[in-house]
């Protein structure tokens, strides 16, 4: 192999190198700002949608201001919403 063949492979191994480290850096910032894989967030959020409003798994750890924090902080609202509205209705008008 001549020398500039072997610069290139080795600016390209490098680049390739460069490329990897900043894909997982992404996707270790992506998945901090949603607080969850996606998958476990479309399931969270399929299970508010249908009415269950149990605590979501996880929202407690995840990091402020991550979507997973955001759904447990609605999560939590949403309880406390509809409990102010069922404790209106049940008094006497």
């Amino acid at each position: 192999m001549s020398g500039t063949t072997s610069s290139t492979i080795t600016i390209g191994l490098g680049e390739v190198a460069l490329a990897v480290i900043d894909a997982l850096l992404i996707t270790r910032m992506l998945t901090r700002a949603l607080g969850a894989e996606p998958r476990d967030l479309s399931e969270v959020t399929r299970r508010v949608a249908a009415g269950d409003l149990s605590s979501v798994p996880g929202a407690a750890e995840a990091p402020r201001g991550s979507v997973l924090a955001s759904m447990g902080d609605m999560q939590t609202s949403l309880v406390r919403l509809i409990a102010q509205v069922r404790t209106a209705a049940d008094r006497p008008a």
